[in-house]
């Protein structure tokens, strides 16, 4: 029942939807509750002894009882000024039902101690509600009633989750395949620039110019030989024919 209890209190401070599971679960303690306190004894029933030893086994469980119920009525009195004045109404009715059960419980304790059912100091002190608290609540609940209502609450949008970039330092590089081989180097063959052909020397004669045959050679090197210096009576050099007397 404490887990339930722990439960509802984490739930309901996140939405006020949850009002109405804190209402049905005090609902139902306060129920178990008027179950306790119908076993009361009266009458001749009040000095039987068996009925006294059967009451010690339900009074100590109602001490676990009466703890969850001040759980809840924290929880209830913590959301109650957030709450609607719908709302408001039925957990302010269930906190005066609560403290009118708190003080029938507080005199059954007492009855009890007197009884002798149980030690003293086992019973755990009763907190009443005051009426002080019930007066705060009630005055709430009026001016809550005179507000206007409030608009539905949205829900918040969940925050956008940003990738986070990868850290190239710690990237380690995948080994390589057992059958990798390393590419041989491309070799850049120079190309090789063809020699000039070697230019033919001069030739000192120039036989090239004209091809001439043997005879006209050698008529050209005979006149070159044989020509003399011209004349003193100013011959021009021309071949002169010899006269025919001698």
């Amino acid at each position: 029942m404490r887990s339930t209890l722990t439960s509802a209190s984490s739930s309901s401070s996140r939405s006020a939807s949850r009002g109405s599971l804190i209402g049905s679960l005090l609902d139902h303690l306060q129920q178990l509750l008027d179950r306790f306190l119908a076993c009361r004894p009266t009458g001749g029933a009040k000095q039987s002894r068996m009925v006294l030893v059967a009451l010690y086994q339900i009074v100590r469980e109602s001490f676990q009882l009466y703890s969850d119920i001040c759980e809840v009525l924290a929880v209830l009195l913590d959301r109650f000024f957030d709450m609607e004045y719908a709302e408001c109404v039925k957990a302010f009715e269930a906190y005066a039902s609560a403290a009118k059960q708190i003080d029938e419980l507080s005199a059954f304790y007492a009855w009890c101690k007197d009884t002798g059912v149980a030690r003293s100091s086992e019973y755990l002190e009763v907190q009443r509600v005051t009426d002080k608290l019930l007066e705060t609540l009630e005055k709430f609940m009026m001016d809550r009633a005179k507000r206007p209502k409030s608009p539905p609450r949205e829900p918040e949008p969940e925050p956008v989750k940003e990738e986070p970039e990868p850290d190239m330092n710690s990237i380690k590089a995948l080994p390589a395949p057992e059958d990798y081989k390393e590419p041989e180097p491309v070799k850049v063959e120079e190309e090789v620039k063809p020699e000039p052909p070697p230019q033919p020397q001069g030739d000192l004669v120039d036989l090239r110019e004209h091809t001439v045959s043997a005879d006209e050679q050698g008529n050209r090197l005979a006149l070159a030989l044989f020509q003399g210096p011209p004349a003193a009576g100013g011959n021009n050099g021309s071949w002169e024919a010899f006269p025919s007397n001698g």
